[in-house]
């Protein structure tokens, strides 16, 4: 079962409504997270590592606010898991309500993929249970009552872990058919898989976001370079235009120093 802990915002305590993951990787709701951003110094500092994050507006904020997909459905199974979990047959109620919450009861009215083994198995018990019986009630046509029988008693076969006949259940996450007394231990198996999808798609989104970065500082550098050239050029151009006027004038200072002199002649 996943743990409550995963997916419960550590500002609000409540499960996650819309989690945004920061540039330090961690999560929190998106109204939370929202309400620690200081927008007069666009600075958001992380409430777990106190890592401080500068952004340029309000904007860009929202933006690098990453929306947490495998966070937001991990909420929705945990949610989903509670609530089969309240729904719970009486057969697995003894059991602790962490062990069974991914587990549902395996019926006989739900086909079993069985081994031939198994099959032989379960021949030879219905025969010995109706050799066991009266010949009075096995040539008897069967009542109403007998085919009515409820179907929602767990089937008795043999567990795929343990290959120990008894009370079945199929277990949601790998559709494994086994019996109760194995799944506490089937379930730190799926907690260990669980474990390993999350450490690998943080590695991955850690990867991701890394270069994410790397993009925003190479864009951020290559506009100050722009600004840098843009602002060259423009001193270059007037330093050009300047050049040219100070000619103009001085050819034209020369011009009518010639036509004076001319004139005076």
């Amino acid at each position: 079962m996943i743990n409550a802990k995963l997916v419960t915002c550590g500002l609000c305590q409540n499960y996650y409504s819309d989690p945004r993951q920061i540039p330090c990787s961690h999560s929190f709701c998106f109204d939370c997270i929202s309400g620690r951003f200081d927008e007069e110094s666009l600075q958001l500092q992380c409430p777990v590592c106190e890592k401080l994050h500068q952004y340029k507006s309000l904007e860009e904020f929202h933006n690098r606010c990453m929306r947490d997909g495998f966070l937001a459905t991990m909420v929705t199974q945990f949610k989903r898991t509670q609530s089969r979990l309240s729904q719970t047959p009486s057969v697995l109620s003894s059991r602790p309500p962490s062990t069974f919450s991914h587990m549902s009861p395996f019926t006989s009215s739900t086909p079993i993929p069985r081994t031939r083994t198994q099959e032989i198995d379960l021949n030879n018990h219905a025969q010995s249970s109706s050799e066991c019986s009266t010949p009075s009630v096995i040539n008897q046509p069967r009542s109403s009552s007998i085919s009515q029988q409820p179907t929602t008693r767990p089937l008795i076969a043999k567990c795929q872990s343990c290959n120990i006949r008894g009370d079945l259940i199929v277990c949601n996450h790998c559709d494994n058919v086994i019996c109760i007394k194995c799944a506490d231990e089937h379930q730190s198996v799926i907690n260990s898989d669980v474990k390993r999808e999350w450490d690998l798609c943080k590695t991955q989104f850690q990867a991701v976001n890394d270069q994410s970065i790397r993009f925003d500082q190479m864009e951020e550098e290559a506009i100050n370079k722009a600004r840098s050239l843009q602002t060259f050029i423009s001193k270059k151009s007037d330093q050009l235009i300047q050049t040219v006027e100070n000619q103009k004038n001085t050819y034209i200072d020369t011009i009518e120093k010639y036509l004076w002199t001319y004139k005076q002649s």
